[in-house]
């Protein structure tokens, strides 16, 4: 008989720490601007977890926070071949200035 286990969900996740160094921002910077990001569609945390998912949040960043960007980048388009593994891009400088007051 096989005992279920558990799905290893972190690779798929990434907790606040990882999301302030993806976005180059202080954690205090990151939890002030978190409302407007979120308002330019940046990923909600995950129900029930203190960890959002990688998939999106890499796909907002790719996006730049154009929403159907995201979800074509998330969803994929008819017909398209699939990636195999999205890349954690540099984090736009424009964004880090709109989002983490960082001066360009």
């Amino acid at each position: 008989m096989m005992t279920p286990t558990l799905i290893q969900t972190h690779s798929m996740t990434l907790n606040r720490q990882q999301i302030v160094s993806l976005l180059d921002v202080t954690e205090s910077g990151f939890d002030r601007a978190r409302p407007k990001l979120e308002e330019a569609n940046f990923p909600k945390k995950l129900p029930g977890m203190n960890r959002w998912s990688k998939p999106a949040v890499i796909a907002w960043i790719k996006a730049s926070g154009n929403q159907d960007l995201m979800l074509r980048i998330l969803i994929g388009e008819p017909n398209e071949p699939e990636e195999e593994e999205l890349e954690i891009p540099d984090v736009p400088a424009e964004l880090a200035a709109r989002y983490g007051g960082v001066s360009v």
